[in-house]
């Protein structure tokens, strides 16, 4: 008797355990799936954004580029990051922002063996991306801009073809001097 105890038991512990992996191995799909088409639709709307214009040329090149590669998507403009967004604006004119959104699938391996579980999952994600005015270089720019020799001229000094070494700050003078130690 305790021996068919002691190997029933080991037996639903077993399918228990590889029920909880099925699970989590589909969960952890569904979430790695999400993320591969979150980043798809940020590089399409990124894309997507750089074609705008203000043109309706402009509009229809966004449209183009966020759709490549990828069937069901939906592209909607606005003037604004908040929106409204509109599939087919009334205007081309100020219209900075895209949105792209787009649903997939994702195949279910070992939850659909859970009754009433389909053996797809729909995931859904959408981005936005859009263009945004600057009135100066800002701190995020500083260190990649070109410090010119004269701040005073138009072009700063800068000569077309001339080469500038990058040059960093010196060090403040130390006080006291080192000197070298020596031991006896």
């Amino acid at each position: 008797m305790r021996k068919g105890f002691v190997l029933s038991t080991s037996a639903l512990c077993m399918a228990g355990l590889l029920a909880l992996v099925g699970l989590a191995t589909d969960v952890v799909r569904l979430y790695v799936s999400r993320d591969q088409l979150q980043a798809f639709l940020d590089e399409k709307a990124l894309a997507a954004s750089f074609e705008l214009d203000g043109t309706s040329h402009g509009i229809a090149r966004a449209r183009t580029v966020a759709s490549q590669t990828m069937s069901g998507v939906t592209v909607q403009f606005a003037s604004a990051p908040a929106g409204p967004f509109n599939s087919a604006p009334p205007s081309a004119a100020g219209q900075r922002f895209v949105k792209v959104q787009a649903s997939a699938l994702a195949n279910l391996y070992f939850l659909p063996f859970v009754p009433g579980v389909p053996a797809v999952g729909t995931l859904t994600a959408f981005a936005v991306a859009g263009q945004g005015q600057s009135s100066g270089l800002g701190d995020g720019l500083a260190p990649l801009s070109a410090d010119g020799p004269d701040a005073g001229d138009a072009s700063f000094g800068l000569v077309a073809g001339r080469c500038l070494m990058p040059t960093w700050p010196q060090s403040p003078p130390r006080s006291t001097p080192r000197t070298p130690q020596t031991s006896d």
